[in-house]
């Protein structure tokens, strides 16, 4: 409850922000900003891909804390390497990416420090969440992030500039390194353990790939939203997508609580016994995060009737386009089931295997849902290719492993998403 609280509180945060952005800006400014955020959320993906996942295969054996230590700094040894690589590519690009943004040299500068800052905290939550230090785990993940946001939009309104809100994150994240600096897990320099920096680095591919593609499929279809249909659609997918995520961060918030946890049971513990636990906690899952989505749905047109601002009438009757975008992280929830135990098998090539072959073809649905129905097509493949990676996954962990398909949590998660969908539909009628 602690993380899904730190979570809502980054994103209640986030929600007022874009919100007034949204109802400050033109559709298509707006759209701009969407671009750079999705380009911000690509540098921290990439930056952080497979480092901790491929450390989570080394150590799934041991429990000498000198032994984790050596890894903890060894991970970190390979984050700065990838960061550099991801930010050498990005500078590399900087003349296409600034033409199709249109976003300035200042702006492009300040997302790709936001970016590595904000896959450095993670990174370093992620860890210390793996030493069950949770309340630190909090503080890292959280500060830096929300902190970012506050400072951002106050700097934006002096200047009123997407350069300015960016910049703002960069400096409030880069003053938070020293601040925190007694929090963190093997973070100090290069280190010695090469061999270990090696073991990583070589395990490292697979989840690159996956990590890309669920970029492509997350923050990245902004790009794909813009290249198929109008700048006003890619405001408000945009604004519906940015909402969404909320559910996304509370998801991942609680199956990062639920994972150290599983990982160091999962090698002792008899398989019944694990899954009757993971029965419990992702039921748990489903109730929590189909509850904040529901009221997600009904409190936005609430809200932007109630705002009386007319910019913001552009994002209005978005109820079944936010619907799908949260019966995503519904349906992700036997996703985190099945990648569980991948990661605490050290199975990286199969799982790359399993999301490349069910994403690649949610990728094919989606853009085929798009040529066909259009923007609403588009929405539909969400929970399309959501559905079809979440089940390739799940049956190829249950004939490796014989886990269960819980369906029980999903199912409640979209039970009560559907309500309140219902309730938002009805209570814009009486409006």
């Amino acid at each position: 409850m602690g993380y899904a609280g730190a979570a809502l509180l980054h994103k209640g945060v986030g929600f007022i922000i874009f919100l007034w952005l949204a109802a400050s800006m033109s559709a298509p400014a707006y759209a701009g900003l969407g671009l750079m955020l999705a380009l911000q959320t690509g540098i921290t993906t990439f930056a952080s891909a497979g480092v901790v996942d491929s450390l989570l295969g080394r150590i799934k054996h041991s429990h000498e804390s000198e032994v984790q230590q050596r890894y903890f700094v060894a991970t970190m040894d390979v984050f700065w390497a990838l960061a550099v690589i991801v930010l050498a590519m990005v500078a590399a690009l900087s003349g296409p990416i600034t033409h199709l943004t249109g976003a300035s040299w200042q702006t492009l500068a300040a997302v790709m420090i936001t970016g590595v800052l904000s896959a450095f905290f993670l990174v370093q939550a992620y860890l210390i969440r793996l030493q069950e230090r949770h309340q630190a785990a909090i503080l890292v993940g959280t500060i830096p992030p929300l902190a970012g946001l506050i400072v951002g939009i106050a700097l934006y309104l002096a200047q009123q500039t997407i350069s300015s809100f960016f910049l703002g994150s960069a400096i409030v994240m880069a003053a938070s390194l020293p601040a925190l600096s007694r929090l963190y897990v093997g973070w100090g320099g290069p280190s010695l353990h090469k061999k270990e920096s090696q073991q990583i680095a070589k395990s490292m591919p697979p989840f690159m790939v996956v990590a890309l593609l669920a970029w492509v499929i997350g923050y990245g279809s902004t790009f794909l939203i813009n290249i198929f249909f109008t700048e006003n659609e890619g405001a408000r997918f945009t604004f519906a997508y940015t909402l969404a995520s909320v559910l996304q961060l509370l998801a991942t918030s609680l199956n990062q609580v639920w994972a150290p946890r599983f990982f160091k049971q999962v090698h002792v513990v008899p398989l019944a016994e694990i899954e009757r636990q993971n029965d419990r906690f992702y039921l748990l899952q489903g109730a929590i995060v189909g509850t904040a989505g529901a009221l997600l749905i009904i409190a936005i047109p609430l809200a932007i009737r109630l705002s009386g601002i007319s910019q913001l009438e552009h994002y209005q009757n978005l109820n079944l386009e936010l619907f799908c975008l949260l019966a995503v992280y519904a349906l992700s929830i036997n996703w985190y089931h099945a990648q569980n135990y991948f990661l605490a098998h050290g199975r990286g090539g199969a799982f790359m295997t399993a999301v490349v072959a069910s994403t690649l073809a949610g990728v094919a649905i989606w853009v085929l849902g798009a040529w066909i129905f259009g923007v609403f097509g588009a929405y539909l493949g969400f929970v399309a290719q959501a559905l079809l990676k979440g089940a390739v996954t799940n049956l190829w962990a249950a004939r490796r492993w014989g886990i269960r398909i819980l369906w029980q949590g999903p199912a409640l998660a979209l039970a009560i998403l559907g309500l309140g969908a219902v309730g938002s539909h009805l209570m814009s009628g009486i409006g």
